[in-house]
C-alpha cells in the first residue's frame, strides 16, 4: 500500500518523535495548568498571590492521581466485561444472519464481520475504556450534578472547540461528509491536515474540559460538609480545599458570609468574601484581613 506508506511518512515527518515528546509535555502542562486557573477562578485574589505557587503541586497531584485511578479502574472493568461484549456482538452479528447461516453469502459475510471484529479489538477496547472513564471520573472527582447555567456553558464551549477545529480542518468547505471522506482517501496532504486539526481540538478540548472540572471541584468542595480543622490560627468547622506541605487552603461560611484563609506554619491570611468572589467573573471581595 505505497499510498497509505507515504501518508504514514509524511505524518512522521510532520510530528517526529522529539516533537511528540514535547507536545505531549506541553499538552500535560497545559491541562495541568488550565485545571489549577479553573480551581482558583473563585477564591479572591489576595489569597491567589499568597498561595497560587505554593499550592499548585497540591492541587495538580490529586488531579492527575483521580485520573491515573479513573483509568486504571476503567481498564480493569473494560477488561472484564469484554469477553460477555464481544460475545453480544457474536450473538447479535448469529442473529442478523441466521443462527445456522444458510447460505454461502451470509457465511462469508459473518466470517468478515467477525475478523473484522477482532482486527478492531483493540479500538473497542479503547472506545468502552474512554466511555467508562468519562462515567468514572466525574462520580469521583466532582459532583456529577450540572446546573443548567454550568451545563449550557460547556456545552456551549465545546460546540465553538469543535466548530473550530472542524474550520482547521477544511470540513466547512464541502460540509458534507460523504465528500469529505472521499477527499480524505484521495488526498494524503488533506489526511495529515484532518489528523493535525483533530490532534488540536482535542487538546483544546481537554483544557476547556480541565478548566470546567477545576471549578466544578472547587464549587463542591466549598459545598460539602464542613470539617474539624486544627491549626496554629485556626480552630474550627471548615471546607478544607487544597493542601501542599504545611499549607492549607481553607473555605469557612458562618453568618451568611463566606471567608477564604491560607494557612501556613509561619502566618494565616483570612479574605472576607462574596460566594462568587473573582473580580473578573463580576463581583468583588471584601476586607482583606490578617489573622494574628
Amino acid at each position: 500500500m505505497p499510498d497509505m506508506d507515504a501518508f504514514k511518512g509524511k505524518l512522521k515527518n510532520l510530528y517526529p518523535n522529539k516533537g511528540r515528546v514535547v507536545g505531549a509535555v506541553i499538552s500535560v502542562v497545559s491541562i495541568s495548568l488550565a485545571h489549577y486557573a479553573g480551581f482558583l477562578s473563585k477564591v479572591p485574589l489576595q489569597i491567589v498571590a499568597a498561595s497560587g505557587a505554593n499550592l499548585i503541586l497540591g492541587v495538580t497531584a490529586t488531579f492527575i492521581f483521580y485520573i491515573s485511578f479513573s483509568a486504571i479502574l476503567a481498564r480493569v472493568i473494560v477488561w472484564f466485561f469484554l469477553p460477555f461484549l464481544l460475545l453480544l456482538f457474536v450473538a447479535t452479528g448469529r442473529a442478523e444472519h441466521g443462527f445456522k447461516l444458510k447460505g454461502m453469502s451470509k457465511k462469508k459475510k459473518f466470517v468478515k464481520n467477525y475478523n473484522g471484529m477482532i482486527e478492531n479489538e483493540n479500538l473497542i477496547v479503547l472506545l468502552a475504556q474512554l466511555g467508562m472513564f468519562a462515567l468514572i471520573m466525574p462520580g469521583l472527582y466532582l459532583d456529577p450534578k450540572f446546573s443548567w447555567s454550568s451545563a449550557t456553558l460547556f456545552v456551549v464551549v465545546l460546540f465553538l472547540v469543535v466548530l473550530s477545529g472542524l474550520f482547521r480542518a477544511k470540513f466547512l468547505l464541502l460540509f458534507n461528509i460523504d465528500s469529505y471522506m472521499k477527499r480524505l482517501k484521495k488526498r494524503s496532504d488533506e489526511k495529515i491536515n484532518a489528523v493535525s486539526a483533530a490532534l488540536f481540538t482535542a487538546i483544546t478540548a481537554l483544557v476547556v474540559s480541565s478548566y470546567a472540572m477545576g471549578l466544578m471541584r472547587v464549587n463542591m468542595l466549598t459545598m460539602s460538609e464542613p470539617q474539624q480543622i486544627t491549626n496554629r490560627y485556626f480552630i474550627g468547622y471548615a471546607n478544607l480545599l487544597a493542601s501542599s506541605g504545611s499549607s492549607a487552603l481553607v473555605y469557612e461560611k458562618a453568618d451568611g458570609k463566606a471567608r477564604y484563609m491560607y494557612l501556613t506554619a509561619d502566618y494565616a491570611l483570612a479574605v472576607e468574601s462574596e460566594p462568587k468572589s473573582f473580580p473578573l467573573l463580576g463581583s468583588e471581595s471584601r476586607s482583606p484581613n490578617k489573622a494574628n
